[in-house]
Order: structure tokens, then C-alpha cells, then sequence
């Protein structure tokens, strides 16, 4: 067909993809990246004959509707439980509920109550500047507990602090003491023999033995091995280590008794005093042999002549110590067979009951027989020689007496007469051993 009488020029044959897109007189949808869903965009196509208008259109898939999901009604929350620690109460006994705006008596105890199970209960008291300082602090374990009685002048704090968080707490002070107690330790400080016992005396029987021995303390520059505390009564106390102390120790005795009632509304004092133990001096006299030997550190230095005391007035066996010393003293002794009065030089206190040993200028057998009232008879020369080498605490075993063994009481060497066990069981703190057969 000859189509040139029209006059238009006939247009370039179309690409292939547009082609494709316009066959079948469809409309040409295409995709490009860029486009959003909702995107639609004019193309023009330019060829040597003309121009072909083409719409493009971006198109995506529908979305997936959501399955609408299923929203249960809210239950309300249950109201959370009390504070543990609401139950707790404090109470001063025979008095109610504790007041922490009255001063409390000394001596009194305070007890909490309902206190729920596995609570932490704390006893603290105050410092200067206002923190608490625990003296006491436990698990509960049954629902009360009572503070000891309380010492004077003294603020305190109490809390207890329940398992799921919660507190109570109380603050409290305590009255001054109208009296105080004082307590008479020896020896004082000085320098002292390796027999010398600790005593701790009273003016009158104590209330708690126990209580007060809690708050006594011995503490040494070297190691004495066992040791232990003794009551022979209700106002003394006593202290030695098994065997005597080691040479060269100082000890230092404190009885911090400030906060223990001593006597029913009494209060202690707080005490304390430092000695040394100088070398060992161990004397064995033999009453038999009429000698006695002075050791010194384990090695003999001197050995003298004695005379002991003769039938009726025998002087006894066993350890004594030296605790007193003089170069003059009076005796007297008015018992039948006796009857003195005299000066005695160069004396050194052995017994309560009146055993020294002495110079007797007056004796002449010295060394050959026991003729003496029971005291250790010597040469002037060695008496003097003796003064001037013991110190209070220096041993002097005597043995071969015909009579018996000093016995505990009968001067600061008794304390040796006492068997160990029989010792360590004395002390207010022993408890049997339950496992033992």
C-alpha cells in the first residue's frame, strides 16, 4: 500500500518492552524501582515519526488484614499485706509498753515482742555522734527476746528488721549509777616471782559471778598455755595459769565492770593494772637434809643451811611463795609451849598461819636439826643474801616434813595445792563437757 499520499511520516518501530507492553491493545502497567503503590506517572516516548503517551503505574499487593486479637478484662491487684514488722512492740517489764522519753533505771531489761520469724534483731549503742554501735545481733528464732540488764548511762538503740524489708526501732537511755563498786586486783605493778596468782577482791559478795568474770581479761607478752579463773568464794577471784608463769611475761589484768551490776543496784568500776614476771626463782628446801637451794633460771646458785620446825610446830610441805618482806618484824606468839616476843631480822612471809623464813641469830643448829615454832630458820648473812634476791611470787617447795601440805587459804602459794581440774571447774564460766565419758 503506498501511503505516502498522506503526508505522515510512518514512526520507527517501538522498542521490544514497549511492544510487549502495548500488544492485545492492554493497558501497559509497569514497575519501577522508586515508585510507591499509590504512584502513577505519565511516559512519553519520543520515535523519528511521533510520540506515544504510555501511563505507568506502580503496584503492590493488598495487605493481609490482621486477625484482631482477643483482650482479657484487667483483674484488679489484691492489696499488699502490712509491713512484717508492724507487729513488733517493745515493753520494759512490770512497766508496759517502753517509753523512749523516760530515762530507763540501771539494770533494767527490755524485752520486744511478736517479732515475726527470721527476723534480725540488733542492741546497738550510741556513740558520741549518734551512730549505733552493735553490741548484740542474731536471728530471731522464737518470737520475744530480752536485752541483760542494762548498764548506767548509756543510750541505746533497738531494731528489728523483719524478712521482707520492714523496721521497728527503738532508742532509749539508761540513768547514772548512784554507786559504784571498786575492785581490788594484786598484784600491782612491780616485778613479780612466776608463782604470783592474780586476786580480784570485792568488799562483799558479788550478785553474778559469771557477769563479772565475762569482763575480766588477762593478756600476756608470751604464751602460758592453759589458764583459768577461780572463785574459792562469793568476793574473790583468782587467776594462775596451769603451771607457773613463764619467766619474763608481762601481764596486764583489765575488769571492764563499768556495765555490771556487782551488787543489787550496785555498779562496777572499771579497772585494770600491769606487771612483770621477772626471772624464775624456784627454792627447794628439804627438811630432812636441813638445806635449801636457790635456782635461778633453771640453774642452782646457792645452797644454805636451814632449820624447820620441830615436833608439835612441824612447818609444812608443799609450794609456797614469798608475799611479804621485811628487814625487821615482831612476833609474838602466846599459845602454850610458845609464849615470844621478839624482833625478827631479815623475815619473808611464807603462810598466812605465820611461816617465814628468817635470820635466828639465837639458833645454834642450824643446819643440823629442826628446832624451830615452824618458820625456816637461816644464818644472818644468808637471810640477808635471801632479801635481797626473791621478789613477791618466788617458789619455796618444801619437802620430808613430818607434817602435812599446805592447803589453799593458807598464803598465796595454796593456789598451787589446788588440783587443775578441781581449778578450771571453779571458774564461773566451766561447762562440762557433755561428750566426755
Amino acid at each position: 500500500m503506498n501511503r505516502s499520499g498522506t503526508g505522515l511520516p510512518w514512526p520507527r518501530p517501538l522498542t521490544f518492552d514497549i511492544v510487549e507492553a502495548l500488544k492485545g491493545d492492554r493497558e501497559a502497567t509497569m514497575v519501577r524501582r522508586g515508585l510507591s503503590a499509590a504512584t502513577a506517572a505519565a511516559l512519553v516516548l519520543s520515535g523519528c515519526g511521533g510520540t506515544i503517551a504510555v501511563e505507568l503505574r506502580a503496584t503492590t499487593a493488598a495487605p493481609t488484614p490482621k486477625a484482631s486479637a482477643s483482650v482479657a478484662p484487667a483483674t484488679p491487684a489484691a492489696p499488699a499485706p502490712p509491713p512484717l514488722a508492724d507487729t513488733v512492740h517493745f515493753t520494759v517489764k512490770g512497766k508496759g509498753d517502753l517509753k523512749p522519753t523516760k530515762a530507763l533505771a540501771p539494770g533494767t531489761k527490755v524485752s520486744v515482742e511478736d517479732v515475726p520469724a527470721g527476723s534480725v534483731i540488733e542492741l546497738s549503742e550510741m556513740s558520741m555522734t549518734g551512730s549505733p554501735i552493735v553490741v548484740d545481733s542474731f536471728r530471731a528464732t522464737t518470737g520475744s527476746w530480752r536485752t541483760g540488764a542494762l548498764p548506767p548511762s548509756t543510750d541505746f538503740q533497738l531494731a528489728v528488721l523483719a524478712p521482707d524489708g520492714s523496721e521497728r526501732v527503738a532508742q532509749f537511755t539508761t540513768k547514772g549509777a548512784g554507786e559504784r563498786a571498786t575492785a581490788t586486783i594484786t598484784p600491782a605493778e612491780g616485778t613479780y616471782g612466776v608463782g604470783m596468782p592474780i586476786v580480784i577482791e570485792f568488799a562483799t559478795s558479788v550478785k553474778s559471778r559469771k557477769a563479772i568474770e565475762e569482763k575480766l581479761e588477762v593478756s600476756t607478752s608470751r604464751d602460758i598455755g592453759e589458764a583459768s579463773w577461780f572463785w574459792p568464794d562469793l568476793d574473790t577471784v583468782m587467776f594462775r595459769p596451769k603451771d607457773y608463769w613463764p619467766a619474763r611475761t608481762t601481764v596486764r589484768v583489765t575488769a571492764d565492770l563499768s556495765d555490771v551490776e556487782v551488787f543489787p543496784g550496785v555498779w562496777g568500776k572499771d579497772e585494770s593494772t600491769q606487771f612483770r614476771i621477772g626471772a624464775e626463782v624456784i627454792m627447794k628446801a628439804s627438811l630432812t637434809d636441813y638445806t635449801l637451794k636457790y635456782f635461778k633460771d633453771g640453774k642452782k646458785i646457792e645452797t644454805f643451811a636451814i632449820s624447820g620446825g620441830k615436833p608439835g610446830w612441824e612447818t609444812l610441805n608443799g609450794v609456797k611463795i614469798v608475799h611479804e618482806a621485811y628487814t625487821m618484824k615482831r612476833m609474838i606468839n602466846t599459845a602454850p609451849g610458845a609464849n615470844y616476843d621478839v624482833q625478827v631480822p631479815y623475815a619473808m612471809r611464807l603462810t598466812y598461819t605465820g611461816e617465814f623464813m628468817h635470820a635466828a641469830p639465837w639458833n645454834g643448829v642450824i643446819g643440823y636439826a629442826n628446832t624451830s615454832h615452824g618458820c625456816t630458820n637461816m644464818f644472818y648473812d644468808d637471810a640477808v643474801w635471801m632479801y635481797n634476791h626473791t621478789h613477791w611470787g618466788d617458789v619455796v617447795d618444801f619437802k620430808g616434813g613430818a607434817a602435812g601440805s599446805v592447803t589453799f587459804g593458807d598464803g598465796l602459794g595454796g593456789v598451787w595445792s589446788v588440783p587443775w581440774q578441781q581449778w578450771v571447774e571453779g571458774s564461773a564460766l566451766y561447762e562440762k563437757d557433755s561428750t566426755a565419758f
